[in-house]
């Protein structure tokens, strides 16, 4: 082999390498690949952002939320992941129903002092 054929394969080698493990493709099992890991890193994204938020009663869904996440992709573990799903998109159900209630509640305390 030349030196240049070489070079190429190990180029070659190293952009797959680093195409994988910038994806997070690395390593999958039977129940974890990349897109269900990005899916949870976008629903931990937006459970971090509500968590940040000062509402009442929705923090402590929020955290629970994110450690099963995290614990599923941690041990890929399939279970914890779909568990964290679940009570990621249950609290944010609860986000929305807080938030609709306060707008809802302050609507009508601003209607009652105006007067």
């Amino acid at each position: 082999m030349s030196y240049a054929m070489v070079n190429s394969f190990r180029a070659k080698k190293l952009s797959e390498f680093h195409t994988d493990a910038v994806a997070g493709c690395g390593h999958k099992t039977r129940y974890v690949d990349c897109r269900t890991m990005r899916m949870a890193g976008v629903l931990g994204v937006l459970l971090s952002v509500v968590l940040v938020l000062p509402l009442p009663l929705v923090n402590v869904p929020c955290g629970i939320a994110l450690v099963l996440l995290s614990l599923g992709g941690l041990y890929e573990d399939g279970l914890f992941l779909i568990l964290g799903f679940v009570a990621g998109f249950a609290s944010l159900g609860l986000t929305a129903a807080v938030v609709i209630f306060s707008l809802r509640v302050g609507k009508q305390i601003l209607l009652l002092w105006h007067f």
